[in-house]
């Protein structure tokens, strides 16, 4: 495994903000017509996907870079430069707004702080071990990928001197898991808290790296075929997981979804076909690099903004329940303008993430990565991947690859 691991698959990228915005969507549980595609009413599933994803790539990146405790620490180190800061701010704001609540009884922030459900949150334990505070839910995933990151780097570790072992390894690990979800905890797949919370991520994870290991061992990323042909097999892929998320996202088969999710990263990162040169687009690699971003603030700002909004509705009663659609909300009485509205949602949502990527979790990440490495550069942004960008044109019916 010689290859160079600082190239970045791009549309996995693009494909990593795909999801995050399409959970916002299907948080937001308003009546429109987005929230009626299966792919976003099961979207839940997109979270195993986000933690496959990551395997993928973590294990592009640090499959042979990984071998003795310095290394597993030195990666340790810069996972938590790219989480923590995030984690800690939003926990900070809700922490704030916990404490404003107070003020109104005789409860103590002070205790407040000391509580062992706060504990567990600063320090990613809600997931697993459960919380009673409702502070972003949706970071359950972060907390649980972030001890699987740990997980994995002392496997890497481990098998130092035996890096066949690997396939075997992610393996049994991904079946264990899922044999836990499919018969120990049947309903797992969809617990957000709780030990089956860990399951799913190192199932998914698993899976992910047991992808890569494959794509590697197959040796993809040097294969050639017809544009034709390779658009057919991305079509094709991204059309079957639809599908299946559609069909089986809500059901007790669920929890075998996930087992597509490699053949659609390896067929993505891959990119030979017109899908993969689409999800180039700078555009959509901007919305994977705001993605924790997204993922983590929007359940704080639908929070205040729902709060907004109920005081608007007191005073001028504009919003209303759906009678056909219990429990999900409808603006000005218009599944249309219901849309309008939670699209304008996800822009706040988005300028919002473009603002802490821009000023909190680059700078984070990139100090932490001058102090492991005096004289690194720093990482480039979106906008700046220019170099970057891979493209496809096609002379007869023969795929070229080139650099914009």
């Amino acid at each position: 495994m010689s290859r160079s691991r600082s190239a970045v698959f791009l549309p996995l990228e693009s494909v990593r903000g795909l999801c995050a915005v399409t959970i916002v969507y299907h948080h937001l549980k308003w009546s429109h017509w987005i929230g009626d595609l299966g792919v976003v009413a099961n979207a839940s599933l997109l979270v195993e996907l986000f933690f496959a994803l990551s395997a993928f790539v973590m294990a592009h990146r640090y499959l042979d870079r990984i071998a003795d405790a310095g290394d597993w620490l030195r990666f340790m180190w810069l996972r938590a430069a790219r989480i923590l800061p995030l984690h800690l701010a939003v926990l900070g704001v809700w922490l704030a707004c916990g404490v404003h609540e107070l003020a109104a009884t005789d409860a103590s922030p002070v205790d407040l702080v000391a509580s062992p459900d706060f504990l567990k949150r600063v320090f990613l334990l809600h997931a697993v071990f459960g919380s009673e505070l409702p502070w972003n839910i949706p970071s359950w995933s972060v907390a649980v990928e972030a001890w699987t990151y740990v997980a994995f780097g002392g496997v890497l570790v481990a098998t130092a001197s035996r890096r066949r072992t690997l396939a075997a390894v992610f393996a049994a690990a991904a079946l264990a898991a899922f044999l836990v979800l499919a018969l120990v905890m049947p309903d797992g797949i969809f617990d957000f808290t709780g030990p089956a919370t860990l399951a799913r991520c190192i199932y998914a994870f698993s899976l992910g790296a047991l992808g890569y290991v494959a794509f590697e061992a197959l040796g993809l990323q040097d294969r050639r075929m017809p544009v034709a042909a390779a658009t057919c097999v991305e079509i094709a892929c991204v059309a079957a997981l639809f599908a299946t998320i559609t069909i089986f996202g809500d059901s007790p088969y669920a929890v075998a979804v996930p087992v597509l999710f490699p053949a659609f990263l390896c067929v993505l990162a891959w990119g030979r076909g017109l899908v993969s040169s689409l999800l180039r687009l700078r555009w959509l690699v901007g919305l994977g690099t705001l993605s924790y971003s997204v993922y983590m603030l929007h359940a704080g700002l639908w929070a205040i903004g729902m709060r907004i909004v109920r005081a608007l509705d007191e005073r001028y009663a504009f919003l209303g329940f759906s009678d056909t659609r219990p429990g999900q909300l409808e603006f000005f009485g218009s599944t249309a303008a219901t849309f309008l509205v939670a699209t304008g949602f996800v822009a706040i949502v988005l300028l919002c993430s473009a603002a802490t990527y821009r000023f909190l979790e680059r700078p984070a990440r990139d100090a932490m990565r001058r102090w492991i490495e005096p004289g690194t550069r720093p990482a480039a942004g979106f906008a700046a991947r220019k170099s970057e960008h891979q493209g496809v044109s096609i002379a007869g019916n023969k795929l070229q690859w080139h650099t914009k």
